[in-house]
Protein backbone atom coordinates (compact mmCIF):
# COMPACT_ATOMS: atom_id res chain seq x y z
CA UNK A 1 0.00 0.00 0.00
CA UNK A 2 1.40 3.40 -0.94
CA UNK A 3 1.98 6.26 1.49
CA UNK A 4 -0.83 8.21 -0.21
CA UNK A 5 -3.30 5.36 0.25
CA UNK A 6 -2.31 4.92 3.89
CA UNK A 7 -2.89 8.64 4.44
CA UNK A 8 -6.30 8.38 2.74
CA UNK A 9 -7.26 5.52 5.06
CA UNK A 10 -5.97 7.37 8.15
CA UNK A 11 -7.92 10.51 7.24
CA UNK A 12 -11.09 8.50 6.72
CA UNK A 13 -10.68 6.56 9.98
CA UNK A 14 -10.24 9.84 11.88
CA UNK A 15 -13.17 11.48 10.09
CA UNK A 16 -15.52 8.51 10.60
CA UNK A 17 -14.48 8.32 14.25
CA UNK A 18 -15.27 12.02 14.64
CA UNK A 19 -18.63 11.63 12.92
CA UNK A 20 -19.67 8.61 15.00
CA UNK A 21 -18.44 9.88 18.38
CA UNK A 22 -18.46 13.70 18.09
CA UNK A 23 -16.62 14.88 21.21
CA UNK A 24 -16.87 11.60 23.09
CA UNK A 25 -13.83 9.43 23.84
CA UNK A 26 -13.56 5.90 22.50
CA UNK A 27 -13.68 3.31 25.27
CA UNK A 28 -12.77 -0.38 25.42
CA UNK A 29 -15.41 -2.49 23.73
CA UNK A 30 -15.43 -1.04 20.21
CA UNK A 31 -12.96 -0.48 17.39
CA UNK A 32 -13.01 1.08 13.95
CA UNK A 33 -10.69 -0.73 11.56
CA UNK A 34 -10.00 -0.31 7.87
CA UNK A 35 -8.47 -2.04 4.90
CA UNK A 36 -8.79 -2.80 1.21
CA UNK A 37 -12.06 -4.01 -0.24
CA UNK A 38 -11.69 -7.62 -1.25
CA UNK A 39 -12.99 -10.17 -3.72
CA UNK A 40 -15.82 -12.48 -2.70
CA UNK A 41 -13.60 -15.28 -1.33
CA UNK A 42 -11.43 -12.84 0.57
CA UNK A 43 -14.54 -11.00 1.89
CA UNK A 44 -15.85 -14.28 3.28
CA UNK A 45 -12.51 -15.00 4.93
CA UNK A 46 -12.44 -11.44 6.31
CA UNK A 47 -16.00 -11.74 7.64
CA UNK A 48 -15.08 -14.95 9.45
CA UNK A 49 -11.90 -13.38 10.81
CA UNK A 50 -13.79 -10.29 12.03
CA UNK A 51 -16.47 -12.44 13.67
CA UNK A 52 -13.79 -14.54 15.36
CA UNK A 53 -11.92 -11.41 16.53
CA UNK A 54 -15.11 -9.79 17.82
CA UNK A 55 -16.11 -12.98 19.63
CA UNK A 56 -12.79 -13.61 21.37
CA UNK A 57 -12.16 -9.94 22.20
CA UNK A 58 -15.76 -9.06 23.06
CA UNK A 59 -15.37 -5.91 20.96
CA UNK A 60 -17.82 -4.52 18.44
CA UNK A 61 -16.12 -3.75 15.14
CA UNK A 62 -16.74 -1.19 12.41
CA UNK A 63 -14.80 -2.13 9.28
CA UNK A 64 -14.18 0.50 6.59
CA UNK A 65 -13.57 -1.00 3.12
CA UNK A 66 -11.36 0.94 0.67
CA UNK A 67 -10.90 0.51 -3.04
CA UNK A 68 -10.22 2.33 -6.28
CA UNK A 69 -13.26 4.30 -7.45
CA UNK A 70 -13.87 6.49 -10.51
CA UNK A 71 -12.74 9.52 -8.46
CA UNK A 72 -9.73 7.81 -6.85
CA UNK A 73 -8.94 5.57 -3.91
CA UNK A 74 -11.54 5.90 -1.16
CA UNK A 75 -14.12 4.46 1.19
CA UNK A 76 -16.47 2.11 -0.64
CA UNK A 77 -18.31 0.16 2.05
CA UNK A 78 -18.83 -0.25 5.78
CA UNK A 79 -19.38 -3.51 7.64
CA UNK A 80 -20.12 -4.04 11.30
CA UNK A 81 -19.74 -7.00 13.63
CA UNK A 82 -21.46 -7.05 17.00
CA UNK A 83 -20.55 -9.71 19.55
CA UNK A 84 -23.17 -10.58 22.16
CA UNK A 85 -23.26 -13.65 24.41
CA UNK A 86 -21.02 -15.73 22.15
CA UNK A 87 -23.02 -14.86 19.03
CA UNK A 88 -21.70 -12.53 16.32
CA UNK A 89 -24.07 -10.51 14.21
CA UNK A 90 -22.68 -8.94 11.07
CA UNK A 91 -23.93 -6.48 8.49
CA UNK A 92 -22.25 -5.54 5.24
CA UNK A 93 -22.95 -2.78 2.75
CA UNK A 94 -23.77 -0.24 5.45
CA UNK A 95 -23.65 3.53 4.98
CA UNK A 96 -23.14 6.49 7.27
CA UNK A 97 -26.33 8.41 8.04
CA UNK A 98 -26.37 11.95 9.44
CA UNK A 99 -29.64 13.19 10.94
CA UNK A 100 -30.78 16.64 9.86
CA UNK A 101 -30.75 18.00 13.40
CA UNK A 102 -27.97 15.86 14.83
CA UNK A 103 -24.23 16.10 15.02
CA UNK A 104 -23.55 12.37 15.45
CA UNK A 105 -23.66 10.07 12.47
CA UNK A 106 -25.11 6.59 12.69
CA UNK A 107 -24.55 3.43 10.68
CA UNK A 108 -27.43 2.56 8.41
CA UNK A 109 -27.53 -1.07 7.22
CA UNK A 110 -29.18 -2.29 4.03
CA UNK A 111 -32.87 -1.49 3.57
CA UNK A 112 -34.08 -5.00 4.52
CA UNK A 113 -32.29 -4.85 7.89
CA UNK A 114 -34.29 -3.50 10.79
CA UNK A 115 -33.13 -0.26 12.42
CA UNK A 116 -29.74 1.40 12.49
CA UNK A 117 -26.67 1.49 14.75
CA UNK A 118 -25.16 4.21 16.90
CA UNK A 119 -21.60 3.99 18.21
CA UNK A 120 -21.63 4.48 21.92
CA UNK A 121 -18.03 5.06 23.03
CA UNK A 122 -17.65 1.38 23.98
CA UNK A 123 -20.19 -0.53 21.88
CA UNK A 124 -22.53 -0.45 18.92
CA UNK A 125 -26.13 0.08 19.95
CA UNK A 126 -29.05 -1.05 17.80
CA UNK A 127 -31.83 1.52 17.41
CA UNK A 128 -35.04 -0.14 16.29
CA UNK A 129 -36.19 2.40 13.72
CA UNK A 130 -35.30 3.51 10.22
CA UNK A 131 -35.07 7.21 9.46
CA UNK A 132 -37.72 8.59 7.10
CA UNK A 133 -35.08 10.61 5.24
CA UNK A 134 -32.51 7.85 4.72
CA UNK A 135 -31.29 8.99 1.30
CA UNK A 136 -30.99 12.63 2.41
CA UNK A 137 -29.16 11.54 5.58
CA UNK A 138 -26.73 9.42 3.56
CA UNK A 139 -26.06 12.42 1.29
CA UNK A 140 -25.51 14.68 4.34
CA UNK A 141 -23.10 12.13 5.82
CA UNK A 142 -21.22 11.76 2.54
CA UNK A 143 -20.81 15.55 2.24
CA UNK A 144 -19.70 15.89 5.88
CA UNK A 145 -17.23 13.03 5.52
CA UNK A 146 -15.71 14.62 2.40
CA UNK A 147 -15.21 17.92 4.26
CA UNK A 148 -13.63 16.26 7.28
CA UNK A 149 -11.32 14.10 5.15
CA UNK A 150 -10.25 17.11 3.09
CA UNK A 151 -9.40 19.33 6.05
CA UNK A 152 -8.20 16.58 8.37
CA UNK A 153 -9.46 15.76 11.83
CA UNK A 154 -7.59 15.24 15.07
CA UNK A 155 -8.94 12.66 17.47
CA UNK A 156 -5.87 12.78 19.72
CA UNK A 157 -6.83 12.02 23.29
CA UNK A 158 -10.20 10.59 22.22
CA UNK A 159 -9.11 7.62 20.07
CA UNK A 160 -5.83 6.00 19.11
CA UNK A 161 -5.18 5.58 15.41
CA UNK A 162 -2.57 2.99 14.57
CA UNK A 163 -1.24 1.84 11.23
CA UNK A 164 -0.38 -1.83 10.96
CA UNK A 165 1.43 -3.48 8.08
CA UNK A 166 -1.04 -6.33 8.10
CA UNK A 167 -3.04 -7.65 5.18
CA UNK A 168 -6.45 -5.94 5.02
CA UNK A 169 -6.07 -3.99 8.28
CA UNK A 170 -4.40 -0.63 7.82
CA UNK A 171 -5.90 1.75 10.32
CA UNK A 172 -7.72 1.49 13.59
CA UNK A 173 -9.42 3.94 15.86
CA UNK A 174 -9.68 2.02 19.03
CA UNK A 175 -9.46 1.87 22.74
CA UNK A 176 -8.59 -1.76 23.32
Amino acid sequence: MTVQRIETVRRHVAAVTQMLLCNRTMKPGAAIIAGDALGIEERLALALALAHQANISGHDLVYLHFSDTPIGYGLTNISIVVARDGICLGQTDCRLYLPKAGARAMILPQAHVRGLFRLSPGELLHIDRKPADAEDGIARARARLAKLVARGVSVVGRADINTYAHAACYGAAQSI
